[in-house]
């Protein structure tokens, strides 16, 4: 802490000095920032490797903080720890919960160039974070260097294996596959390719992702010394992937919305203005089969088979005549990854008086939104570029017709505007009534 309590002296004479314009780090010497940046939150978080040689960090900017993450097994025990610390570094460790927020432990007892270990068992098979910051958020650049690793107890012996996870259908590297060994070794990919150090011996290798079904490797052989090539294809799940606009050659466009209780919206129109808003209570097997909620399922059943990420047929039953209508329908824009996708969903109108506001980003950057106050008829507002607080978009099938805009206050709670054309506007306070897969 004396040396700590120098530094902070230097810099107040120096700011002195310097006519009280602040200087870059303690000591004005500039550091480029470690090939890890940008690592500031759980969402930028780069993957460290188990059991291999530390990554080099350093605090670039005042408040610097770096994330990694890694997949633990349950009843492991893992110890993390930051050492070689610069003079002006003083770590401090947190690890995280799988969301990211919620703190499971915290160590901090070592001051300026000392080492910092955090030891824990893990609880359950999860994605867990770390989390390295100084003690000062003042401390940055020069001086704040320091390394870190996450280490699991092995056997005396060790080898590695490498390789890549490649999508079975584009032949494209999957990021954040989760690997797991049934020896306790776990790693995680990183736009599809993994490093995972574990005991020699015979093991069993699975592979991990929501999206993707479940691939498992019996009977793979490691010597010590040895590095093992295994690389490996995954199939995508189609109900993880079908989320977007379908259309047909010539027939109605169809909106698809999957949502975390593996329930669909499926909204179809022919001229985007009428509608037929269907809902499924249970995707199973990459079918949708809903009834219309105008009628009270009176009156259509709309049924989806999906057949691959990017085709599948369309059936409208009339249950008033009892005749169908198929169409081929293939994915004309996918969903996005982007951190907006939080907003995604269906909110309601609180009170409720019967708006639904049907909320899906894409890929291209843009958003659409669907509202409809009786699942019958709606209008369709697109954003060439919202943001993660505000949506804002005009009535594409009556162009200036009608604007609305969509404020996200919190993950749960908003405000909507809607604005017609000469003619008095309508607000309403929104809250999530279901939110996206």
């Amino acid at each position: 802490m004396r040396h700590r309590l120098f530094i902070n002296i230097l810099l107040a004479v120096t700011l002195v000095w310097g006519l009280g314009q602040p200087v870059a780090s303690f000591t004005g010497q500039t550091v480029p920032p470690d090939q890890y940046e940008p690592d500031d939150t759980p969402a930028q978080a780069k993957v460290i490797v188990i059991n291999d040689v530390p990554q080099h960090h350093n605090f670039d900017h005042p408040g610097d903080q770096d994330w990694v993450k890694f997949y633990g097994a349950m009843g492991e025990v893992y110890t993390i720890k930051t050492s070689n610390l610069g003079s002006n570094c003083d770590t401090v460790i947190e690890l995280y919960d799988s969301d990211g927020a919620t703190l499971l432990r915290k160590v901090d007892n070592g001051g300026p160039g000392e080492p910092e270990t955090l030891e824990w068992t893990c609880p359950k098979e999860s994605l867990y974070y770390v989390r390295v910051y100084d003690a000062d958020p003042r401390a940055f650049e020069y001086g704040t260097q320091y390394d870190l690793a996450v280490y699991r107890p092995t056997a005396p012996g060790t080898g590695t294996i490498i390789g890549t996870v490649l999508d079975g259908d584009t032949g494209q590297g999957i990021d954040g596959v989760d690997v797991i060994s049934s020896v306790g070794a776990t790693a995680i990919s990183v736009e599809g390719a993994y490093f995972m150090i574990l005991p020699a011996g015979k093991c069993q290798i699975s592979l991990k992702h929501p999206n993707y079904t479940t691939v498992t490797v019996n009977d793979v052989y490691i010597n010590t010394g040895q590095q093992v090539p295994l690389s490996l294809t995954m199939k995508p799940l189609v109900s993880s992937v079908i989320d977007g606009i379908w259309r047909t050659a010539s027939g109605p466009v169809i909106y698809f919305q999957t949502y975390v209780d593996n329930s669909a919206v499926c909204i179809v129109s022919s001229d985007g203005k009428n509608i037929i808003a269907a809902y499924d209570d249970n995707l199973a097997n990459s079918v949708f089969d809903g009834f219309d909620l105008g009628s009270g399922g009176k009156k259509y059943r709309l049924t989806i088979k999906f057949t691959s990420t990017s085709q599948g047929n369309f059936t409208l039953t009339d249950l008033v005549s009892g005749k169908p209508q198929t169409w081929a329908v293939t994915k004309d824009s996918t969903e996005t990854a982007q951190p907006g996708v939080a907003c995604d969903g269906i909110w309601s109108s609180n009170p409720d008086d019967g708006q639904r506001f049907y909320l899906q980003q894409y890929k291209n950057g843009g958003a659409l939104m669907l509202r409809s106050n009786d699942a019958l008829t709606c209008e369709v507002f697109y954003d060439p570029a919202p943001t993660t607080a505000k949506f804002k978009g005009s009535d594409i099938y009556n162009p200036h017709q009608a604007y609305i805009e969509f404020t996200f206050i919190g993950p749960d709670n908003g405000a909507a505007v809607r604005t017609p054309v000469n003619a008095p506007g309508q607000a309403w306070t929104v809250i999530k009534f279901s939110a996206a897969k």
